[in-house]
């Protein structure tokens, strides 16, 4: 959770804020798309959840910056 959280960060990072949301998002789907394969067969409903939650608040910030 640790690494998959720094990714987002450093995606949406406030240096990056001229990038578009658009670019942010092609970038954040690879590394999600990965994490949930990865880690779709065990019991992770609620780590699915809070991944979900983390990068809805860290994309709807990058973009109203």
């Amino acid at each position: 959770m640790r690494v998959l959280r720094d990714k987002v960060r450093a995606a949406t990072a406030r240096s990056k804020t001229e990038r578009p949301v658009s670019a942010v998002v092609a970038d954040l789907n690879p590394v999600l798309r990965g994490w949930a394969a990865y880690f779709r067969n065990v019991n992770s409903g609620r780590k699915f959840n809070a991944v979900d939650g983390y990068v809805v608040h860290r994309a709807t910030a990058h973009a109203s910056r």
